[in-house]
């Protein structure tokens, strides 16, 4: 049996300097490999320093890979529509190296519709943003050209195809992230719908899990980590019809699941 992996979820909201949040979050990670923790993941944040203030999570990322060893670091999440498809290639490409393979990457479309407007974009359009980036990404890790025939992603990363995480609160979403073969984030703050406010979290997000687990493509298992009651009674279902509920894997305190091949 795969044994069962712990990983976390920081924000870096401690009450601090922006120096000293990152030096916290740095040494939270260092002490969670040293007890025995299997991954931690990390929020991205424009502008507002009490959702977190960490703007540029690869960059950090980096300077924790070279202060642990065993850990995997990953995104959670990357706030796609705002960001340059190319950068996020390279930049996760050149951490993947130099983390030693450790690098997980969650995507995500964000949710602060202030955030959109400095960088050049609506609340609305984020949803045609998010695709058309993460088709770059992918098609740029998977060594595709890249508009001339001469241009192809350095350094090579067709690993990065592998790790990508889709956060969502929809059932479409889920089911995108499944037929991709790309691993599902869920998060504890999912809104209510405004005329159903007394929804439990297992209410609203297993019609989310349901989805995603049945529109994995013929062949895949799924992975798990920090599920909710919910989810792993949807497991358990699917062991007694005899149907892979898969192993445990590496993930964020926020509830997710895995497809792999």
């Amino acid at each position: 049996m795969t044994r069962k992996r712990l990983g976390f979820f920081t924000r870096l909201l401690d009450d601090a300097s922006p120096k000293e949040r990152y030096r916290l979050a740095t040494e939270q990670i260092r002490h969670a490999e040293r007890h025995g923790f299997d991954s931690a993941w990390i929020a991205q944040h424009h502008f507002h320093e009490s959702e977190g203030g960490l703007p540029s999570p690869l960059l950090f990322l980096a300077h924790v890979a070279a202060h642990t060893e065993t850990i995997r670091l990953g995104t959670a999440i990357i706030t796609l529509p705002m960001e340059n498809p190319l950068r996020v290639a390279e930049d996760a490409a050149v951490l993947d190296l130099l983390a030693d393979g450790r690098l997980e990457v969650g995507f995500g479309s964000g949710g602060t519709p202030t955030c959109f407007l400095p960088f050049g974009l609506t609340f609305e359009e984020r949803g045609a943003a998010f695709a058309d980036h993460l088709h770059v990404i992918q098609s740029a890790w998977r060594g595709d050209s890249l508009t001339h025939p001469d241009n192809h992603l350095y350094p090579p990363a067709p690993q990065l195809a592998d790790r990508i995480w889709i956060a969502t609160f929809s059932v479409d979403g889920a089911v995108r992230a499944a037929r991709a073969g790309h691993g599902l984030m869920l998060s504890r703050t999912q809104p209510r719908p405004a005329d159903r406010l007394d929804l439990t979290l297992d209410e609203i997000q297993n019609p989310i899990v349901d989805a995603y687990l049945d529109a994995l493509p013929p062949g895949h298992r799924t992975a798990h980590s920090g599920l909710p009651y919910g989810v792993r009674r949807r497991q358990r279902r699917l062991c007694a019809q005899g149907r892979d509920a898969g192993p445990h894997e590496t993930g964020p305190a926020a509830s997710r699941c895995r497809a792999r091949g």
